[in-house]
């Protein structure tokens, strides 16, 4: 098993499908691995699987569970490249760069990029919904695998099937691999994995620590939340809304018949009970999926975070940019250790006019009733004149 906190993982539905998908002379081949969460917080790899067709994959999935998927073959291009105007240009040429799904990595004084066409990734979503399988996440070529150092301090050269990455420093170097011959295997915490495999293990760290942090504006959340297939969500309605909506369904269906009694006997709310009732079946299906998205992204544990984050933003003022807000940050572990998670704090970084709003802004954010202490991690001018900060916020468990 993976011993990782169960924390970082309470927010998924107990099982999730993490797959590779490999094109190649036209046909799709998948090999992955399904995941499970236990009672003690451990991930454990339930099902493994290697080069099946989609339908061979569609035959043994379970519909249940959401899907993740890392995209490689010959649709993507995968490239080092250094960090100057026009970049992009060197590997798309005079294409469209609005008909591309384009993934880019930090990795020191270059930017690690994978590219696809839109038309491509998009009919494969399609492919998984039509057969009733929701898509959480997607990436695109072997960049992902550098995430896999930040759990295991060990693992500095790894690959998948087209690729080796070599990483130092947490900078990635990136080799083709020739010569098709052996699979390497890898051991991590006495699971084996393989280049047809490794990368579901990365999507899956990926995702985790994904739903683990949130930017600040508005936006941005509404965002998050489309991605896991909030399909026709209000973009207005807050996640504790639909937690009450979620509850009210479930005990008009037990108590149907003793609520229509009632309403009966009070004129003036039968026909608000009857919309109600009339809008709630026709929301059913849709309600069950997306209550199963909501326990995966962790709003139905957490929601208290939504306070916290909406009283932060209406303390910021003109003068306070807030730039990132980091919800349960995560300490860097070595191999075989557990992974530790600040459950207590909020990192936020930003930027502000003078230091006479910033420490009136600190002292606004210090007597709020959930904050314990207000740490100032760092507060300086940068080469071009703006005055950056970090702060950490620890709250009342």
């Amino acid at each position: 098993m993976l011993p990782i906190s169960k924390y970082l993982f309470s927010f998924f539905y107990n099982k999730i499908y993490s797959l590779v998908i490999d094109k190649r002379n036209d046909v799709l081949i998948i090999s992955g691995l399904l995941f499970s969460l236990s009672k003690e917080g451990d991930i454990k790899i339930e099902k493994r699987f290697f080069d099946l067709s989609f339908d061979e994959f569609i035959d043994i999935a379970d519909r249940k569970y959401p899907v993740l998927f890392n995209y490689i073959g010959q649709d993507v291009i995968s490239k080092l490249m250094n960090k100057e105007k026009g970049y992009l240009k060197k590997i798309l040429f005079r294409s469209n760069t609005d008909e591309f799904y384009i993934e880019e990595i930090e990795n020191g004084d270059q930017i690690a990029v994978s590219v696809s066409r839109k038309s491509i990734i998009d009919e494969l979503i399609s492919k998984f919904e039509i057969k009733k399988l929701y898509v959480l996440k997607y990436s695109l070529g072997p960049f992902s695998l550098k995430y896999l150092n930040n759990f295991f301090e060990d693992l500095n050269i790894v690959s998948d099937m087209y690729h080796q990455i070599s990483i130092l420093n947490n900078k990635m170097k990136i080799f083709d691999i020739t010569e098709k011959g052996n699979v390497e295997s890898y051991f991590l915490q006495e699971e084996e994995f393989n280049q047809k495999n490794i990368s579901a293990l990365s999507n899956l760290l990926i995702f985790i620590k994904d739903t683990n942090s949130v930017n600040n504006s508005e936006e941005n959340i509404i965002n998050n939340i489309k991605e896991f297939k909030f399909k026709k969500i209000n973009r207005f309605l807050l996640p504790s809304l639909l937690i009450f909506l979620f509850l009210s369904f479930a005990v008009t269906k037990i108590y149907k018949s003793k609520l229509v009694n009632e309403y009966l006997s009070l004129s003036h709310q039968i026909e608000l009970y009857e919309e109600e009732n009339r809008t709630l079946n026709y929301l059913e299906d849709e309600v069950e999926n997306r209550q199963r998205i909501l326990q995966l992204s962790g709003f139905n544990n957490l929601n208290y975070y939504t306070l916290y984050i909406s009283d932060i933003i209406n303390q910021q003022g003109q003068e306070i940019v807030l730039n990132s807000l980091n919800v349960q940050p995560i300490d860097k572990v070595k191999s075989k250790e557990l992974i530790k998670i600040k459950n207590d704090l909020i990192v936020i970084e930003g930027n502000v006019v003078n230091e006479k709003s910033f420490d009136k802004w600190i002292k606004k954010i210090s007597k709020l009733v959930w904050v314990n202490k207000v740490a100032v991690l760092n507060y300086n001018q940068d080469k071009f004149g703006e005055n950056k900060f970090e702060v950490e916020i620890f709250f009342n468990k």
